[in-house]
């Protein structure tokens, strides 16, 4: 089920006016049991919208931590909406979808190849599709890269170092218990780790 919640949409509006965005988020609250499987994969909290409009899905369990981790979760996520990094997500994943169909006709045509100059003009194109697709995980891999490490950076500004502390503690804990993947591009691809999060916040908040 979706609760809306009224303090974090009103704290969410006052971080869009700090940003000097126009717009409406809402925060609302879910339990991942109780929704569908998008809501599953959300972990602490996930966000859908583009410039300064847009929803912040918070997971019951954040309601566990101090408030000023959830206003650096729910600032965190107001970044990736107000800088529409949905957009460019989208559509690098459209392309990689597309390359990865490409390569499977690629690779099934070089296997039916009826002579060798055939098997050998359809080996070629496949590496070189191949070639592309990584490309494509890539750009993916640091743009997520870049997205969330700029989304970090907008929430230390919009809540301060002792936010960011907080949350670069649970991310230590995170990482004591072996978690090292902050997150991951297109097939499962490393993009992000723990320990550079909490790097970059550590340099913004010594």
């Amino acid at each position: 089920m979706l609760n809306i919640e009224i303090y974090y949409t009103e704290k969410a509006e006052e971080m869009l006016a700090k940003l000097k965005f126009r717009g409406k988020i809402f925060v609302m609250r879910y339990k991942p049991d109780e929704c569908p499987k998008f809501f599953r994969e959300c972990g602490l909290a996930c966000s859908i919208g583009l410039g300064g409009f847009g929803i912040i899905f918070l997971n019951e369990t954040v309601y566990n931590f101090p408030e000023d981790l959830r206003l650096f979760i729910i600032a965190h996520e107001i970044s990736h909406i107000v800088r529409s990094h949905i957009i460019v997500n989208v559509f690098t994943r459209v392309f990689a979808k597309m390359m990865a169909e490409t390569l499977k006709e690629s690779i099934k045509s070089t296997i039916e190849s009826k002579d060798f100059s055939d098997f050998l003009l359809n080996l070629l194109s496949t590496l070189f599709v191949a070639i592309m697709a990584r490309g494509v995980i890539n750009i993916d891999a640091e743009t997520v890269r870049h997205q969330e490490l700029e989304a970090d950076k907008d929430a230390v500004v919009l809540v301060g170092c002792k936010s960011a502390r907080i949350f670069s503690n649970l991310l230590n804990k995170l990482k004591e218990m072996g978690y090292n993947v902050s997150h991951e591009a297109i097939l499962g691809v490393p993009a992000l780790t723990i320990e550079e999060r909490i790097r970059k916040i550590e340099e913004m908040c010594p």
